[in-house]
């Protein structure tokens, strides 16, 4: 048996639901949120170390280790790609011919390869990254036979070069399957 004060507990239960009921039913009409798109993704890249040759003919006169003024202007595009903000390290290595002593090569090697990182330091590379590495005639790039002095210096001149190597970051070609 039901009494009179359970029956009106009753039916505030039931009123209390029915508004319950009628809240959700208008939170549920009104306008539904429109769902973020998601940005479009990054293309996948990934760091590689890229490898410039300069030409001492082009950077200094023969057995020399003061930079031209060609040299600086050819610096000066390798100092905008390889400053940047990029994190990572960059190695400036001297090579030389076999032409003189093979003590007195190393250490040309050695000056050429600071002249190099010096101009780079002062284009804003920070000198922090950038590591020196002389070669002096150890790593050739051509052999010549003897010859006439002139002959022999031209024909050795592709072994008289730096090499900076430094990091970039390139986008990873992504193949798909059809």
């Amino acid at each position: 048996m039901i009494t009179s004060n359970r029956y009106g507990s009753l039916l505030n239960v039931i009123a209390l639901i029915g508004v319950l009921l009628v809240a959700g039913c208008a939170t549920a009409t009104s306008k539904p949120e429109m769902a973020e798109e998601p940005a479009p993704a990054e293309p996948p890249t990934e760091m590689v170390t890229k490898e410039v040759v300069l030409d001492a003919r082009t950077l200094f006169a023969f057995d020399s280790a003061e930079l031209t003024s060609e040299g600086m202007t050819q610096l000066d595009k390798l100092v905008r790609d390889a400053g940047g903000d990029a994190a990572g390290q960059v190695t400036v290595t001297g090579h030389t011919d076999r032409i003189g002593p093979e003590d007195y090569n190393m250490g040309l090697s050695e000056r050429r390869a600071n002249s190099v990182a010096d101009y780079m330091v002062q284009g804003g590379v920070p000198a922090s990254r950038i590591t020196t590495v002389a070669r002096g005639e150890t790593e050739p790039v051509v052999q010549c036979e003897e010859q006439p002095w002139n002959a022999l210096v031209e024909c050795l001149a592709p072994n008289r070069r730096v090499v900076v190597e430094y990091p970039v970051m390139v986008e990873e070609e992504v193949v798909k399957d059809e």
